[in-house]
């Protein structure tokens, strides 16, 4: 898990803050033509809404009350932290408090470094995909309202990202039974990383004998190369 999470199983590293908080900026809606387009507090079955008490700042609030959406497919939420640039690696979500059919089975994670205030729509061209697959989330049932998060009934997913975004955007495609389910429900999302523009890697270099030992943490997807030179003054720009 650690090693899928970009951390280094070899050091005892504290772990990674949560990035979001309550208070954080939130927009619940859907993805529609290539587009996320915001919803509004309605209640109205098939449209990007829901009620009152079950809104998208309910989904970072920490607490067993629930986010719906009565849009069902490709809804979530667009979440801005106040910590700023931030490099997330990891995501938990809940089971919300009541119908099976509602909970998502699939998810897809976006990131965004363009402003995305304001009533939208905003161009799905404009985020970067982290992270999507499928998603198999626990049939027990959180309680709702102010009960605290049961772990029994969460799902932890773990990527590979080291690039850091100021937003970042979470939908769900699909649900356990779009047959019976009039909406998706997730009780809580939260997300796991870094603030900042991310951990400097670990280099050391070491003599031992005539030899120089490079010791580095290197990362999925990346080739690395050492360069020499005998005059350093007269190449100073390795690229």
């Amino acid at each position: 898990e650690e090693v899928a999470a970009g951390r280094n199983p070899t050091f005892a590293d504290p772990l990674p803050p949560t990035l979001f908080r309550p208070d954080d900026a939130i927009l619940g809606g859907r993805i529609l033509n290539d587009q996320f387009e915001v919803g509004n507090a309605g209640g109205v079955v098939g449209n990007n809404n829901w009620p009152g008490v079950e809104g998208p700042e309910f989904a970072i609030d920490g607490v067993g009350q629930k986010y719906l959406n009565f849009a069902e497919f490709n809804s979530g939420v667009l979440v801005t932290p106040a910590g700023g640039l931030s490099v997330a690696n990891s995501m938990t979500l809940w089971a919300a408090n009541d119908e099976i059919p509602r909970d998502p089975t699939s998810y897809e994670l976006y990131g965004t470094t363009a402003d995305v205030s304001g009533p939208g729509p905003f161009a799905l061209e404009q985020f970067t995909l982290i992270s999507s697959g499928d998603l198999a989330l626990p049939d027990s049932r959180n309680e709702g309202g102010a009960a605290e998060l049961n772990e029994a009934n969460s799902q932890n997913i773990f990527f590979s990202n080291s690039n850091a975004y100021l937003s970042y955007l979470i939908v769900f495609p699909t649900v356990k039974d779009q047959g019976s389910a009039n909406s998706m429900q997730i009780a809580e999302i939260q997300l796991t990383g870094q603030f900042g523009t991310g951990a400097r890697l670990r280099f050391e270099v070491e003599g031992v004998g005539n030899d120089l030992v490079f010791t580095f943490d290197s990362q999925a997807g990346k080739a690395y190369d050492i360069l020499t030179t005998t005059d350093p003054g007269g190449e100073p720009d390795p690229a």
